[in-house]
C-alpha cells in the first residue's frame, strides 16, 4: 500500500468537493442568507486540506495497485462526508455530529433519508447543497475525478473499477478516462432533460434544478416537506417517472445505442434491459389494478400513482406523492419486491441490481437443466455478454453477503430497542440506498427521532450499499501474502 498516492488522490477529491461549494455559496449570497459564511468557511477549510494533501504528499507513482484503488474510493466517500457536513454544522442547520454525518452520507450515497423535520424552513444554499451532494454522488465522485484527470492512466482504471458496479459487463472505450467522461456526458444530458421537464410543467427554476439533481441521481431529497406530492401535478409526476426509469438503466447502454448502427434495436435486445422492463412493467400493472379496485382511483390516476411509487422505490430514489402506508398489504409487498431488486448495474440506483437477479436466474435454470441432462454445457449471459464461472460465483456470493449484511444490520438496530419492522425498514433503506420506508419512520416522517447510534450504523450501511460491500471490505481487510 502506497501512502503518498492515497493521500494525494484523496486531496484532489477534496478539491472537487471544495470547488462544488461555490454554487450554494453563490445562491446564499444572492438571497442574502447567513449561511453564506458557513459555505465560505467550509469551502476554505476543504480547499486548504485538499491542497495540503494533494501537494504535501505529491507522488510520482505511475501505477496504482487494486488495494490502493479500493482504499482511495472508500476514503474518498468518507472524506466527502466529513467535509461535506461542515456547512450543516457551521450554519447551525444541524446540531449534532451523528445528524450531520447521517444527512451528508445520505446525500452522497443518494439514499435520501433525512433528519430535517421541516426542509422548507432551510435556506436556499443548504437546499442546493443537499441536492448537489446527490448529484455528485450519483454517478460517483470518483468517476468525475477520473473524467477530469485523464493523466491518471492505469491509476484511473483502478479507481474506475473500484467505483463502478462489478456487475457491469460491457466496456465503454479502451481508455478508461474516456469511458468516465461518456458516463458524465450521459448523466448531464439526463439532468438537463429533467430540469427542462420540471420547469415546463410548472416548477420554478430553483426547485427544478434541485429536484432534477435528486431525480437523475435517484436520491430523493426534495425542497418540499411533502416531496413531489406538494405540487399535485400529473405532468411533474410523469417527468419524474420517465427520468427515474431512464436513470435506473446502465448509463453506458445509452452510449452504446448512440454509436450502434441500429440505434435502439440492440438496446432493447439487451437481456438486463428486457428484464428491467418486464419486472417493473409487471409490478406496475399489478399495483395499478390494486389501486383501481381498492383505492377508488380512476384508471389514469391508478396507473400514474402505481408507476410513480414502483419506479421511485425500485430505482431507490425515494420521492413520495402519496402516503402508501394506508395501502393494502399486497400493495406494500409489491413495493418491498421493488425495493429489494433495485435498478441496473452501471446506473445511479442502489439495491441488489437487476443484473444479478438475471445472472442468478440463468444459473438456476442451467443447474435444473443439468439435473435432466448431466452433459449439458450452458453459459450464463448478462447484458448479452457471456460470464465465466468466476463471475457467476462472485454474483451469487454478493447476493449472499448482501443478505447477511442486511440481517446483521437489522439485528444491531433491534439491539437499540427498535421494533423488528422499524429495524428492517431502516436497514434495507440504508443498505439499498432507498430513503422511503414505512413504519415509525414512514414516507411522511424523518429520522430526527432515530437513536444517535442508529444514525451512525445507518450511515455505515449506506456506504456499504453505495460501494456494493466488496469495495469497502477490500479496502479494510489486510492483504493475504501469497507464497511463491
Amino acid at each position: 500500500m502506497r501512502g503518498k498516492i492515497i493521500w494525494s488522490t484523496s486531496g484532489k477529491l477534496l478539491l472537487i468537493i471544495g470547488i462544488s461549494m461555490i454554487f450554494p455559496l453563490a445562491i446564499s449570497l444572492y438571497y442574502g442568507e447567513n449561511e453564506a459564511w458557513a459555505f465560505f468557511i467550509s469551502m476554505v477549510i476543504t480547499l486548504l486540506c485538499g491542497g495540503i494533501l494533494s501537494y504535501g504528499f505529491k507522488n510520482n507513482e505511475k501505477r496504482m495497485r487494486a488495494k490502493d484503488g479500493y482504499l482511495i474510493v472508500t476514503m474518498g466517500w468518507v472524506f466527502a462526508t466529513l467535509f461535506g457536513m461542515l456547512p450543516y454544522l457551521i450554519s447551525g442547520a444541524v446540531d449534532t455530529l451523528p445528524d450531520a454525518i447521517f444527512e451528508t452520507m445520505s446525500g452522497f450515497t443518494t439514499t435520501g433519508a433525512s433528519i430535517f423535520t421541516d426542509v422548507e424552513a432551510l435556506g436556499k444554499g443548504i437546499l442546493l447543497w443537499r441536492a448537489l451532494t446527490h448529484w455528485l454522488g450519483g454517478v460517483g465522485i470518483l468517476v468525475l475525478f477520473v473524467a477530469l484527470l485523464s493523466a491518471l492512466g492505469n491509476n484511473g482504471m483502478q479507481l474506475f473499477k473500484a467505483e463502478i458496479s462489478q456487475a457491469v459487463g460491457n466496456k465503454l472505450t479502451p481508455r478508461i478516462s474516456d469511458g468516465a467522461k461518456i458516463l458524465w456526458i450521459v448523466y448531464m444530458v439526463l439532468t438537463v432533460v429533467a430540469i427542462a421537464g420540471y420547469w415546463l410543467c410548472g416548477m420554478d427554476m430553483f426547485d427544478a434544478i434541485c429536484h432534477s439533481f435528486a431525480t437523475v441521481a435517484t436520491g430523493g431529497f426534495s425542497t418540499k416537506n411533502s416531496s413531489l406530492g406538494y405540487y399535485q401535478n400529473a405532468g411533474i409526476e410523469w417527468v419524474g417517472i420517465i427520468v427515474m426509469f431512464l436513470s435506473g438503466i446502465n448509463l453506458a447502454l445509452y452510449y452504446d445505442a448512440w454509436r450502434a448502427k441500429h440505434k435502439l434495436q440492440g438496446f432493447f435486445k439487451n437481456s438486463v434491459v428486457k428484464a428491467y422492463l418486464l419486472i417493473y412493467g409487471f409490478l406496475i400493472a399489478v399495483l395499478s389494478c390494486q389501486l383501481f379496485l381498492q383505492q377508488d382511483l380512476g384508471v389514469h390516476d391508478a396507473v400514474r400513482t402505481a408507476a410513480f411509487q414502483v419506479i421511485t422505490i425500485g430505482t431507490t430514489t425515494g420521492f413520495v406523492t402519496t402516503d402508501f402506508e394506508c395501502w393494502s398489504q399486497m400493495s406494500k409487498y409489491i413495493l418491498v419486491l421493488a425495493m429489494m431488486i433495485g435498478g441496473c448495474a452501471g446506473s445511479t440506483s442502489g439495491g441488489i441490481k437487476v443484473d444479478r437477479f438475471v445472472i442468478a436466474f440463468e444459473q438456476v435454470k442451467i443447474d435444473i437443466q443439468r439435473i435432466l441432462h448431466p452433459r449439458l454445457v450452458g453459459n450464463v449471459k448478462s447484458s448479452s455478454y457471456p460470464m465465466d464461472a468466476e463471475g457467476v460465483a462472485r454474483t451469487l456470493t454478493f447476493i449472499f453477503i448482501y443478505l447477511i449484511t442486511l440481517a446483521i444490520g437489522i439485528f444491531l438496530l433491534v439491539c437499540l430497542d427498535l421494533s423488528i419492522l422499524d429495524a428492517y425498514m431502516a436497514a434495507i433503506t440504508s443498505l439499498g440506498n432507498i430513503g422511503a420506508v414505512w413504519g415509525s419512520f414512514g414516507p411522511s416522517e424523518c429520522y430526527a427521532a432515530f437513536p444517535q447510534a442508529g444514525k451512525i450504523l445507518m450511515s455505515i450501511l449506506m456506504l456499504l450499499g453505495r460501494l456494493e460491500i466488496y469495495t469497502v471490505f477490500a479496502a479494510i481487510l489486510p492483504e493475504r501474502k501469497i507464497k511463491k
